[in-house]
């Protein structure tokens, strides 16, 4: 978990070492995936750090790519998982917290926030890759780990940087 984030905690993987089944991991991952492109169109408007807009900027490239990649699994897959279209309620009050956030504050909430979801993140894909029930959607999710631990290792560095939120 972040160092410095105090808002509405992952839920459900808490480990890569947790059993993740196809129905869980594929919603979680379109969610997860919803979120940091959200988060990120909202930090793109109002950070004020150079270093923070091309975080946001990595993440909505990197996100869509990787959401185009389970939304192509599923259709290519008899899965029977539909991709949802909306975030669940955490997600929501997480961008509810970054859009209230004071403009002196954004920029620690916004890199805080992705510290926590980058970690659920690696979680629940370094989870599925490693036990996940259909073996085609592990090689995604392994795929999936690569870039998430990326965007963590980047992360932090900003977490460290940033503080907690004033």
């Amino acid at each position: 978990m972040a160092k410095h984030y105090e808002g509405p905690k992952p839920e459900g993987v808490s480990s890569t070492h947790d059993a993740v089944t196809t129905t869980f991991y594929i919603p979680q991952s379109a969610i997860g995936d919803m979120y940091e492109m959200e988060a990120s169109g909202i930090a793109l408007a109002r950070a004020k750090s150079p270093e923070v807009k091309a975080f946001a900027r990595m993440m909505i490239e990197d996100h869509k790519i990787s959401s185009a990649a389970l939304r192509k699994f599923v259709a290519d897959n008899p899965v029977n998982i539909a991709i949802p279209k909306n975030m669940d309620a955490r997600r929501n009050a997480m961008l509810s917290s970054l859009q209230s956030a004071s403009d002196d504050a954004f920029d620690a909430e916004y890199v805080s926030q992705q510290a926590a979801a980058h970690q659920e993140a690696l979680n629940l894909h370094g989870s599925y890759s490693k036990n996940g029930d259909y073996p085609a959607l592990k090689i995604l999710a392994q795929s999936t780990v690569q870039l998430v631990a990326h965007h963590k290792k980047v992360v932090d560095a900003l977490d460290n940087r940033f503080g907690p939120p004033t």
